[in-house]
């Protein structure tokens, strides 16, 4: 397997096996995945803490899951084709909820197996999240409210007025929850969902990432900036030198030192860039693709991350 090879040579699913420092910078590895997962709208991706077990959904289709690391990728889902919006699992990979836009929130409790409808609300579901041991779940979307389980999704709980929420991230316990608006703020909650306060300013947030003790996030905004905070959200700073883009999805390790943030080219251009940090957010190495991307996973060592869109 080469060291280097242009993205724009493989298909829409990509595992990163390795980011490695050179002296000059990254070098990332990257090979393609099996035919049955190839060239699909893929919308979200999530991985267990030790990346073994990987799960991506398709918006428009079905759930596919790897349980090599990504090499090999089997379809999970067979009845009707849905909206999949978001996956998150826990650390093991067997606790699992995924959305649907205009539909139903599912989990699985075997490691996608099996899936069971919750009785969250139909709504227009936009992100989800989970804890460490998959009992707190909380999810949001178009125009709803923010909803919180505290039972691994067997009951719900609004938590907010209507908001258009388009990203959201945990801590491991469940307590310290952050949230995208966009056009709005970001959202920060100390209680599981209970209360949230609002920070930094009105902007088109986008996709939000947070480290495993919930004091180190990552935000971005759809045609402007990555920010970051080392306070558990109460200040923000603007990381310039990543440039402005149109950032759609951010991740971190779990302690927050490596992040990876993905730029589409929001139109129907096959184009977009992988960002790579491994110091906070400090500085950025990037490389170009022929993929729209749409989401972006970090494993929880930072020694690698899984990446989905969809392109050439």
């Amino acid at each position: 397997m080469k060291k280097t090879e242009l993205l724009s040579k493989f298909y829409s699913l990509f595992l990163a096996s390795c980011i490695t420092l050179s002296v000059y910078g990254v070098l990332f590895t990257y090979h393609a995945e099996s035919a049955p997962v190839l060239t699909k709208y893929w919308q979200s991706v999530t991985s267990s803490l030790d990346g073994a077990r990987l799960f991506a959904v398709v918006n428009g289709g079905n759930i596919y899951s790897s349980n090599d690391g990504g090499i090999t990728w089997a379809q999970i889902t067979f009845d009707a084709k849905r909206s999949w919006f978001s996956i998150a699992s826990d650390q093991t990979g067997m606790k699992l909820v995924a959305v649907v836009n205009g539909g139903n929130v599912y989990s699985s409790i075997d490691g996608g197996v099996t899936w069971t409808a919750t009785k969250a609300p139909i709504k227009g579901w936009r992100a989800v999240a989970s804890n460490a041991d998959g009992s707190k779940l909380i999810a949001g979307g178009y125009g709803n409210p923010i909803y919180t389980s505290s039972d691994g999704g067997l009951t719900w709980i609004a938590r907010t007025t209507d908001k258009y929420i388009y990203s959201i991230a945990s801590d491991v316990t469940g307590a310290k929850l952050a949230a995208t608006e966009y056009n709005g703020n970001i959202l920060i909650s100390n209680d599981a969902g209970i209360t949230w306060t609002l920070k930094d300013s009105v902007r088109k947030w986008f996709s939000i990432t947070a480290s495993s003790d919930g004091k180190k996030l990552a935000a971005v905004e759809i045609g402007g900036k990555i920010y970051t905070s080392t306070d558990g959200g109460l200040n923000w700073i603007a990381r310039s030198s990543a440039g402005s883009r149109n950032w759609n999805s951010i991740s971190s390790s779990s302690d927050g030192s490596v992040l990876v943030a993905t730029v589409t080219s929001g139109s129907s251009v096959l184009t977009g860039e992988i960002y790579v940090s491994l110091d906070g957010g400090e500085t950025w190495t990037s490389k170009s693709s022929a993929v729209n991307w749409k989401d972006v996973t970090v494993l929880s060592d930072g020694k690698g991350f899984v990446a989905v869109g969809y392109g050439s």
